[in-house]
């Protein structure tokens, strides 16, 4: 459902894969603070963990943004994350100048110089990204789906030449 592996998992909860593995087939008795770690994880995956009558996990449901919401958090994340963004090439300074060109009022282009990278877009309240997220729109984390764009556009980039 989530698309991530155990690596993935052990990795967004800062544990290795090993004890991962101890604590899903209960080997080992994990600390509050490692399960803590696991679930903060795969609730910034999008699970959402529910108690009362339907103790369990679902999915979260995607989070719905205005288009004032969506240009008011680009606007932001290009100030606050994205203009401090740099490309590090070994025995070299790093090279900055990432930047969001919006069009349309619903959509930007990430542009590194010249050059497009990668396109984020606004369609009636959900978020296209191109190129794609690798697992898909998480909720509450929109920042983060915007540092994985930019570094998929950056990557894909790199292949285009």
């Amino acid at each position: 459902m989530l698309g991530l592996t155990q690596a993935d998992l052990a990795a967004k909860a800062g544990i290795s894969k090993t004890a991962l593995i101890a604590i899903e087939t209960a080997t080992s008795d994990p600390k509050a603070s490692t399960l803590s770690a696991i679930q903060k994880a795969l609730e910034s995956a999008g699970v959402e963990f529910t108690n009362g009558d339907q103790p369990g996990v679902r999915l979260q449901k995607a989070m719905v943004m205005t288009l004032e919401q969506f240009l008011n958090s680009l606007r932001a994340y290009e100030q606050n994350r994205l203009q401090s963004k740099g490309i590090h090439i070994p025995g070299e300074q790093p090279k900055f100048g990432f930047v969001l060109v919006y069009g349309d009022r619903d959509f930007a282009d990430l542009m590194f110089g010249s050059r497009a990278l990668g396109r984020v877009e606004w369609q009636s309240g959900n978020i296209l990204f191109d190129p794609p997220l690798s697992r898909g729109r998480r909720v509450n984390a929109f920042e983060d789906d915007l540092d994985e764009w930019v570094s998929l556009a950056h990557a894909r980039g790199l292949t285009r030449g």
